[in-house]
């Protein structure tokens, strides 16, 4: 992504990296909504914040080909091998 946004000629983009320390932890929405609009975050970049939390969904890649997205429950297990999955 980082490369591609390079190569632009426009050079007005933003990478926008939020990382909940437990990932599944149960934080209220609303709250963190509510958080980031206090310190003034609004428009578009308050918008893909919302769609992030309020549908999150994974988009797997396998022999690349896109997969249809599946969505995240917050019941979503992970053990001591789940971090295989993610590692590249």
């Amino acid at each position: 992504v980082i490369n591609h946004i390079n190569k632009r000629k426009v050079k007005n983009h933003m990478i926008i990296s939020i990382d909940a320390e437990k990932a599944f932890d149960q934080v209220q929405n609303l709250f963190i909504i509510k958080t980031y609009t206090k310190v003034g975050i609004q428009g578009t970049f308050l918008n893909i914040i919302k769609a992030i939390y309020e549908k999150p969904t994974a988009n797997i890649m396998l022999n690349g080909e896109k997969l249809k997205a599946l969505p995240l429950k917050s019941e979503t297990r992970q053990d001591t091998h789940s971090h295989h999955c993610y590692s590249t």
